[in-house]
């Protein structure tokens, strides 16, 4: 356990780098478990939060098929619901809504059995059940297709986002489709949040508490070492900051701080945007839908503004070269949309965001807590928000040396989280995927 008891100057038995709500939530964990611990939460820019969690569709959902996300989101949606308790955060339990093809439901039917046999709530929708939750949905789109994607029909990787190709199917010389939807689930324990009242109510407990400090507007630098352990920290302006251990929760920007000092974590951006869509009309009936995913990965939920259409560019990663781009709704997401819910592609979106997930080989996050001080919580693949209360409570444990207080299962769950799952041999093979948390139930 860290020597604790320092006095709040310059000296500190924890820094957490990184005010998102990964970096938020640990500090919070530490402030309510653990009060003797003193701590700096550092964030680079002017506000917690402001990076990828305010990017977010801040949904939850416990609908997974590993048990290490299904007890990370069930810890994490318990303490949500019990803050929304005391101060707004936007929370609404809107349920999340499956609608598969064919295809797809051959492949996941098992997978969520056994998420409903874990206890997780989760009911079959036929087509015309589904129909009844989605209003002006079209179980059947048009065979005929759209003629929208007609320079591309016969070469993808033209299509304004050649990932795409994966919601369509061609129908004719010069025409695509998408498929009928043959079914889908619902699962009700799921819905959104707003993340910066969320990140508020952390930050208020965090400012209130008499262990914890942050600041914001302040870069850190590089993780320094003094005798074989961690120092401290460095700052962009050559401040020294000292700390028995530094736990890194800077999402994709973790590996240019850890990579330094031999740990690098097996995790890697991907893009995502949001776009904000204005309804009107009859189109005003879908402002009471559920999170709504569709075949091939795209989905909706409602918003303030309407409706927020979300998209995940799985066939690109990298931070410096990826940005969003209006055209992916413009060009090509709302003509898909409209295939399911003709007229769709008449709505305005007036703006978007966008962000990244920090994404896994099995989509489950990383927990790393060396000897020597150094720490590390991030790769949570797309599921910050609804991960990181049990992400914060396990790592709050681990830095104040108490892990043997975990029960048994988080104390196993805080073991299979370890980076060294993705071990690779001397051709960069991973040595042995026994060790993956294997996720079947990924957007």
């Amino acid at each position: 356990m860290p020597k604790v008891g320092k006095n709040m100057g310059n000296r500190f038995d924890v820094i957490i780098v990184g005010g998102g709500i990964i970096g938020a939530s640990i500090a919070y964990e530490l402030t309510q478990t653990f009060p003797e611990v003193q701590y700096l939460l550092i964030e680079k820019e002017s506000q917690l939060g402001q990076e990828n969690t305010a990017k977010s569709a801040a949904c939850f959902r416990s609908a997974f098929s590993s048990t290490v996300n299904i007890k990370a989101t069930r810890h994490t949606i318990e303490k949500l619901k019990a803050i929304s308790n005391k101060r707004d955060i936007g929370l609404r339990t809107s349920g999340y809504l499956w609608m598969l093809g064919l295809p797809q439901l051959n492949k996941l039917q098992s997978v969520f059995e056994k998420i409903a046999g874990s206890g997780v709530d989760v009911t079959y929708l036929g087509p015309d059940r589904l129909a009844q939750k989605v209003p002006g949905l079209m179980i059947e789109p048009p065979s005929e297709g759209k003629k929208e994607f007609e320079g591309y029909i016969n070469d993808p990787n033209l299509l304004p986002e050649p990932d795409f190709a994966r919601f369509f199917k061609k129908v004719s010389s010069d025409r695509i489709s998408v498929d009928t939807i043959a079914g889908g689930y619902f699962c009700g324990d799921c819905g959104f949040l707003e993340p910066s009242d969320l990140v508020d109510f952390l930050r208020s407990e965090i400012r209130r508490s008499k262990n914890g400090r942050t600041r914001t507007d302040t870069e850190v630098m590089e993780i320094t070492y003094e005798h074989g352990r961690v120092e401290g920290v460095k700052l962009r302006n050559d401040e020294r900051i000292l700390a028995d251990k530094v736990v890194v929760a800077a999402g994709i920007w973790s590996n240019k701080l850890l990579a330094p000092h031999d740990l690098h974590v097996d995790a890697h951006p991907v893009m995502r945007q949001f776009f904000h869509i204005e309804l009107s009309g009859e189109s005003c009936a879908l402002s009471d839908i559920p999170m709504v995913i569709f075949p091939g990965g795209a989905f909706m939920r409602s918003s303030p503004e309407g409706l927020m259409v979300g998209y995940a560019h799985h066939n690109e990663d990298g931070v410096e070269r990826s940005s969003g781009r209006r055209s992916i709704y413009h060009s090509g997401l709302r003509f898909y949309l409209d295939l399911y819910l003709p007229g769709f592609q008449n709505l305005r979106s007036p703006n978007y965001v966008w962000g990244h997930y920090h994404t896994t080989p099995d989509d489950a996050p990383i927990i790393v807590n060396r000897d020597d001080g150094l720490a590390t919580v991030c790769g949570c693949s797309g599921s910050g928000i609804m991960k990181a209360h049990y992400l914060g409570y396990l790592e709050a444990h681990a830095l104040s040396g108490c892990i043997d207080r975990l029960p048994p299962e988080d104390k196993e769950n805080l073991a299979l989280m370890t980076n060294e799952r993705f071990a690779k041999d001397e051709d960069g093979d991973y040595l042995d995927k026994s060790k993956w948390i294997t996720e079947e139930l990924v957007l």
